[in-house]
């Protein structure tokens, strides 16, 4: 949550704390969002009708601005549709995001996946998502290396399918985590029933047909940014597009043509930020002026430290709470508020 947000959200509506709506965006967000969505050959969908704001015509000058960004790059969209017109992933790795595996843990399950991808970010490699219903042979032909972040669970089928791409295509597979021990159901297999990726030997790169393996000791996140590709490359063979910037959140997305007669390469710069207030009182510890966390089961916690340097300089103390749930919520899932060790007041779910 973003202090100018929330002034201006409380200046349109007091008493707003408790959502700070899309609608309260900048226009240059909208604009970053749809640039990015389109140079990775998505879309950007605003809503315009968001509970109690709503953006319409000769209203708030901001909705107006809004209005006339997402306009400014909707143009540039229709204006240069041959640009994009059938492409297809352009880049040489892909990230398989295992629905299946994450289903069980919830948020927690896709740790592994988003550490993977910020892996690959930080060290500039060029990246695909993949999702179990691409893991078909022509759809993997383009790809050179496959990452497998916690893949646990994997069908059958689908672990044949990598297997094959592997031992025929002279493809690569780094695995991170477990790998094909359960089906998609999250039942393990039996030892005699397991896919020959569930027991790659840890270590060095090691060959598997006329492919690569690497079952690295260490999470990819852990691997300086610097040495990653030179990793990747040992496994996978020279990675023929990688950025040189000191940019920490700028990363390329590559598209080619249907036919394959072309690629484009897109810098994407996901870096928009704030100039933040400073508090003349209060200061916490980890720079953000709040905690947010999804309470996903009753084993979940937030914990957040305010400093203040001068408490008496400070006049009625008050700490809000705010949350928000959902219609299956129970009691449960309350919140317990404690101070020093004692537990004040429970908001039931």
């Amino acid at each position: 949550m973003c202090i100018r947000d929330r002034a201006r959200a409380l200046a349109l509506l007091e008493g707003h704390e408790g959502g700070i709506l899309e609608s309260f965006m900048y226009p240059e967000e909208h604009q970053l969002a749809t640039a990015e969505a389109l140079a990775c050959d998505g879309a950007y969908i605003a809503s315009f009708a968001l509970r109690e704001q709503k953006i319409s015509i000769d209203d708030a000058p901001h909705h107006v601005a809004v209005r006339e960004a997402l306009r400014q790059y909707a143009r540039f969209t229709q204006e240069h549709l041959d640009l994009y017109d059938m492409a297809q992933p352009g880049a040489s790795v892909a990230v398989l995001n295992s629905i299946w595996s994450e289903l069980p843990f919830g948020w927690g399950g896709r740790r592994v996946f988003r550490d993977t991808c910020t892996a690959l970010g930080r060290a500039m490699i060029p990246y695909e998502v993949l999702i179990e219903d691409d893991l078909r042979p022509e759809l993997l032909a383009p790809y050179r290396l496959l990452v497998l972040p916690q893949v646990r669970s994997l069908s059958p089928e689908d672990a044949q399918t990598i297997y094959e791409w592997v031992r025929n295509s002279g493809g690569a597979i780094v695995q991170i985590g477990e790998l094909a021990l359960a089906n998609r159901l999250g039942r393990d297999y039996a030892p005699g029933e397991r896919s020959e990726l569930a027991s790659l030997p840890a270590g060095e790169p090691t060959d598997l047909g006329a492919g690569r393996v690497w079952r690295p000791e260490q999470p990819l996140g852990e691997i300086p940014a610097a040495d990653l590709p030179g990793l990747l490359a040992q496994v996978a063979g020279p990675l023929d597009c990688r950025v040189q910037t000191e940019a920490p959140r700028l990363f390329a997305n590559v598209l080619r043509a249907a036919d394959g007669s072309a690629r484009t390469i897109h810098l994407v710069n996901s870096d928009f930020s704030y100039e933040m207030p400073a508090s003349p009182d209060v200061r916490d510890d980890d720079g953000v002026p709040d905690a947010r966390t999804p309470f996903v089961s009753t084993a979940f916690r937030a914990r957040k430290v305010v400093l203040v340097p001068d408490p008496a300089a400070i006049e009625n103390p008050t700490v809000r709470f705010f949350g928000n749930s959902l219609e299956i919520a129970t009691d449960a899932f309350s919140m317990v508020v404690s101070l020093n060790g004692q537990d004040l007041v429970t908001f039931p779910g």
